[in-house]
């Protein structure tokens, strides 16, 4: 059913009519009985609201797209190393991996988002100081203000301190979650774990 209204706002937005407003109108009709997590939605309200002249939310939709999406790549490529490395292949994991980081940078996503895969990676492994080291870079990005807005790929969205999202909301449940991870007790074993974990516990209640 939705392919079908698809096509049908498609057709509605390139049509040739004397009322080019009634098109659009039918057409914003058709998007809105679209779920608004079909992939195909936002780029096509994004075209709608170029056609109204709303280029500033054509924009923020697009670029709001390009952003989960770009997330959405993240979260695949942490499942496929999980998967590499159950399965023994450590190559593998290492090339998901680094493509996870690349794909990261390429994307301007935040710090925390770049080295997740790098420490999933060295804590599986048992690598301690690497993967303290990324856990420590870990919880520091999340204690700075990250400024989305200043990447060239998303001008028009908000930072989450704007919007009221700061990322230092994350810095309690990270903690908790690797206090309380068997895979990660040879990283509470490490002498300086216990200090590092103290600091971050501070700059959390300070938030």
């Amino acid at each position: 059913m939705e392919k079908r209204w698809i096509r049908a706002a498609v057709c509605q937005l390139g049509a040739e009519s004397p009322d080019p407003g009634e098109n659009l109108d039918r057409a914003e009709a058709l998007l809105d009985q679209i779920s608004n997590t079909h992939r195909d939605k936002r780029e096509l309200l994004s075209a709608l609201r170029r056609k109204q002249g709303r280029t500033e939310e054509a924009w923020t939709l697009l670029e709001r797209e390009l952003f989960d999406r770009a997330h959405g790549i993240q979260t695949t490529l942490l499942s496929l190393i999980e998967m590499a490395q159950a399965e023994g292949d450590r190559q593998r994991a290492q090339g998901f991996c680094d493509a996870a980081r690349r794909a990261g940078e390429a994307l301007d996503l935040s710090d925390y988002a770049v080295l997740s895969a790098p420490f999933q990676l060295a804590a599986a492994e048992q690598d301690g100081p690497a993967a303290l080291d990324l856990l420590d870079r870990l919880l520091h990005s999340l204690t700075v203000p990250w400024d989305l807005s200043a990447s060239p790929l998303y001008r028009h969205l908000a930072t989450k301190e704007a919007a009221g999202e700061a990322q230092s909301v994350l810095l309690e449940p990270l903690l908790d979650q690797v206090e309380a991870d068997p895979d990660c007790a040879f990283l509470r074993e490490m002498p300086e774990y216990g200090t590092m974990v103290e600091k971050y516990r501070r700059a959390a209640d300070e938030a």
